[in-house]
C-alpha cells in the first residue's frame, strides 16, 4: 500500500515476477475497506501516507487482534522512524 501510483505499479510488477498475486491500495482506508474479502498473507506499507501512516495502520490492526506480517517501506527514513 502506497500513496504513490508509480511505487504501487512497480511493487506489483516485481511481485508478479515471483508468481505472487498482489492487491494494491492507495490508502489505509481503502485497505481496511477490503478486509472483509479476506486477510492478506503479507502487507507492504509506506511509512508516510496521508490520513493514516503505515505504523498507524499496524497499530489499528493490532488493537483489533489482526496480525499480518508487514514490511514497512519509506522514502523518508530516519533513525527514529
Amino acid at each position: 500500500m502506497d500513496d504513490d501510483p508509480f511505487v504501487l505499479r512497480g511493487l506489483a510488477r516485481l511481485l508478479r515476477t515471483r508468481a505472487l498475486h498482489p492487491r494494491t491500495f492507495e490508502s489505509a482506508k481503502d485497505f481496511l475497506g477490503a478486509l472483509s474479502e479476506g486477510l492478506p498473507q503479507c502487507l507492504i506499507v509506506d511509512l508516510q501516507m496521508p490520513e493514516m501512516s503505515g505504523l498507524e495502520l499496524q497499530q489499528h490492526l493490532s488493537r483489533r487482534g489482526i496480525e499480518i506480517p508487514t514490511i514497512v517501506i519509506t522514502a523518508h527514513g530516519d533513525v527514529q522512524a
